[in-house]
């Protein structure tokens, strides 16, 4: 075996099997747990609306307070994923979301029921954040979207594991238990809470920058195991750099100087633009999800008859779904993060198009496919750009950068709700829909709103500087100079293998790596000076 000197060359040698699988399993049961009580919560407003005596803003409140706190949960993820680790956010997501949910199935005051879905939304979104880091960080670069596929999928199925409940106690979604639901939707979280702490290993990316050099190898000889393969780590070696050390000194900081110098990083001028539009394609494709996963039981129910039940046409909208996550990884074969990124966004724009036109004319049939579609690239876009930023950010910063990101994207599961209640109080006001016609005027408006966003993402999307696809994760932040994934950017549809980049720009890549090099040369040595 040759020498290897980094954490990214231990893990490809590793490769992707059953130690990513046993991962994911267990720290990406964050989305299957989000997934189930999401769609529950969701569905069992109106009855609890009933039951407490509430306007159609007060329950819609009742969501949007979830994402809330999700958002809080995103924000915290990032700090402690940063300092403590990718697994202890992960563990404090499960148990939260138990312990949480079980209580407030014994409240009956609003406002309990308020504070205590906002503390179940902190445990959905302290979890998501270090999970895709940690599941970025070990596994092979051809693999990582496949990884972030399954992970995400697994929301699918929660909400499949929701609905099917759904279906077996109440089909046409008017009479439900909302507690035996909501124990019902808890299950999950609690096995998977004892499946982490059992098989859930830390991150070596993690480990290697704080100088933890035992600790990341004893994780890699982990997954090597799992994996079976035949490696020796005592032939990592620890960063040899100066401008290096200097970074992975985070140990050696104060919590608020750690927190000071990665926000720093996240928005100086190499990330600033990338992180801004990253946020807003964030929010949007979280608008898009999360909006069509409130609105849609909430319309169905008033379109025209369409030879199965409300429930059954929401539960094969959810299935649908399952399409997207291995069709974002075949349209990876043919795309780069940032064309899979703006082409899904596009066609989500034209699917909800055609919905609201189709539910204009009455062609329930056709606005049922179309909105399927829908989601189907909503999942596309939510896949890729999830592991576009993972893949963005230096290990250092790359928990808090990818919850800033997720954070604006909470803003939109967060006014999603709210948003399409709006819509409905400003056409018909608090009375359910009866006059023909009046379910499209009630419904449309926020529909469009969804699809004219994504024709902007599409659009702000071309102009991101970095392309990522089939690039080493950076483990510390490198001058942009010194940034090969801005070479790639260069090459447009078909971009992400680096042996192609360097054929195609020819004698100018060198020039490029030579000035990268003397660049760091001269970080390094400013670094001597200064500790000389």
């Amino acid at each position: 075996m040759s020498v290897k000197s980094s954490v990214n060359e231990f893990i490809e040698a590793i490769g992707f099997g059953l130690g990513q699988i046993v991962a994911i399993l267990s720290g990406g049961g964050a989305y299957l747990a989000d997934g189930a009580e999401v769609l529950v919560l969701g569905a069992i407003n109106y009855h609890l609306g009933q039951d407490l005596g509430l306007s159609g803003v007060a329950m819609a409140a009742m969501v949007s307070i979830i994402f809330v706190g999700v958002m809080c949960g995103n924000l915290l993820a990032g700090v402690i994923g940063d300092h403590y680790g990718r697994k202890l956010p992960i563990l404090l997501s499960y148990s939260g979301t138990v312990s949480c949910s079980l209580v407030s199935i014994m409240l009956s005051s609003y406002w309990l029921m308020m504070v205590c879905r906002f503390l179940v939304g902190i445990s959905f979104g302290i979890g998501v954040p270090a999970w895709n880091s940690l599941s970025g960080e070990i596994t092979p670069i051809r693999w990582r979207l496949l990884a972030q596929s399954i992970s995400q999928s697994l929301f699918c199925f929660g909400e499949i594991y929701a609905a099917s409940t759904l279906w077996f106690l109440d089909p046409q979604l008017k009479h439900a238990d909302w507690r035996i639901l909501v124990a019902v939707a808890s299950i999950p979280s609690f096995l998977f809470l004892f499946s982490a702490l059992l098989l859930l290993t830390e991150s070596p990316h993690f480990l290697y920058t704080q100088n933890k050099l035992s600790a990341t190898r004893d994780v890699l000889m982990r997954l090597a195991w799992w994996n079976r393969k035949d490696i020796d780590v005592q032939l990592l070696q620890a960063p040899m750099s100066p401008l290096v050390r200097q970074q992975s000194a985070g140990v050696d900081k104060t919590f608020r100087q750690e927190l000071r110098s990665h926000l720093k990083i996240i928005f100086s001028r190499k990330y600033l633009f990338s992180t801004l539009v990253c946020c807003f394609v964030c929010y949007v494709v979280n608008t898009g999800f999360y909006g069509l996963l409130y609105a849609l039981p909430l319309t169905v129910p008033h379109m025209e008859p369409m030879g199965t039940t409300p429930a059954g046409a929401v539960l094969g909208a959810a299935m649908f779904e399952l399409l997207g996550y291995p069709a974002v990884f075949f349209f990876d074969t043919f795309c780069t993060r940032i064309a899979n990124i703006a082409s899904c966004s596009l066609c989500v724009g034209l699917s909800l198009t055609i919905f609201c036109v189709a539910a204009f004319l009455h062609q329930t049939t056709i606005a049922l496919w179309s909105v399927s579609v829908a989601k189907l690239f909503v999942v596309a876009v939510f896949v890729t750009v999830y592991v576009y930023v993972v893949e963005l950010y230096p290990t250092i910063c790359r928990t808090m950068g990818t919850a800033l990101c997720f954070t604006a994207g909470r803003l939109g599961a967060i006014s999603s709700p709210l948003t399409f209640e709006l819509f409905r109080l400003m056409v018909i006001g608090e009375r359910e829909p009866s006059v023909p016609g009046e379910p499209h005027l009630a419904f449309m408006p926020f529909f469009i709103l969804i699809a004219t966003l994504n024709f902007i993402t599409a659009c702000l999307t071309a102009f991101l500087p970095y392309e990522t696809k089939g690039a080493p994760l950076q483990a510390f932040h490198e001058p942009h100079e010194a940034d090969e994934r801005q070479v790639r950017r260069a090459i447009g549809f078909n971009g992400g293998q680096t042996d192609e980049s360097r054929a195609l720009l020819g004698p100018h890549f060198g020039h490029l790596q030579a000035a990268a090099q003397q660049q760091q040369q001269q970080h390094a040595d400013a670094v001597i000076e200064r500790a000389g």
